[in-house]
């Protein structure tokens, strides 16, 4: 993976109580994002304010004129990252245990409103288990087009996972990092479906042989990660004078 931004870990409200789990992902994380800051390191040594608006308002300063910061939250933080995405430019989010209700309280929409509306690339990773929005979360409230969620099977709020289960988590967070920073795929309609194939005999004779579809699906199944070249057909009609 490329990219080269500033990773930034916002904690929960119970921090320093929930260090294990920002231990835990920053050092999962560490090798692919080298640059990821855990909440002490971007916050300093000042204790954890628990108003959402003015963390939100913490993390803007740390981050400055940036527009590549990764935010990568637990719980409150996720709200927190969220909150800023919303307000200005960031790269991607990524929430973990995101607390859409209170646990036994009436619905808060200051917690979910912001979600409806975002536009940056954002992974909600939640637990079936957990008491403040398991799998229900989608029918209650309204997520973005830009929200993905994953659901986290016997996963509870504390985010409490084996090793086997931080592995799986780091693979989803690096792919869905990753599927940010590269540019968009090509059309079916804009691809050069000839020149692919003459390019890559391999994948003609798939294609005849009926293995694959054609060499666009190829091309978005596996060509990409592969590094496979392409060209763009131009577009339809005139439009020279």
């Amino acid at each position: 993976m490329s990219f080269g931004g500033t990773a930034y870990y916002v904690a929960g409200d119970s921090y320093p109580a929930d260090q294990a789990v920002e231990a835990t992902v920053c050092a999962c994380l560490r090798a692919a994002l080298p640059r990821i800051l855990t909440q002490r390191e971007w916050q300093g040594g000042a204790p954890l304010d628990r108003d959402p608006a003015a963390r939100r308002d913490r993390l803007a300063d740390a981050i400055g004129d940036a527009d590549d910061a990764v935010l990568i939250g637990r719980s409150s933080g996720g709200r927190v990252a969220a909150m800023l995405a919303a307000a200005r430019r960031v790269h991607a989010v990524v929430c973990m245990a995101y607390p859409f209700q209170a646990p036994n309280k009436i619905i808060e929409p200051d917690r979910v409103s912001v979600l409806a509306g975002l536009t940056v690339p954002t992974l909600i990773l939640q637990g079936t288990l957990d008491e403040y929005g398991g799998p229900e979360v989608t029918e209650r409230y309204a997520l973005s087009p830009a929200v993905q969620l994953r659901l986290l099977p016997g996963i509870g709020h504390d985010f409490n996972l084996s090793p086997r289960g931080w592995d799986r988590v780091v693979a989803i967070v690096l792919g869905f990092i990753a599927a940010t920073t590269r540019p968009p795929a090509p059309t079916i309609e804009d691809f050069d479906e000839a020149e692919y194939l003459r390019r890559y005999p391999d994948v003609a004779a798939a294609v005849t042989d009926g293995r694959i579809m054609s060499g666009h699906d190829h091309y978005l199944r596996a060509g990409r990660a592969e590094g496979r070249r392409y060209r763009l057909r131009p577009l339809d009609g005139l439009y020279s004078p």
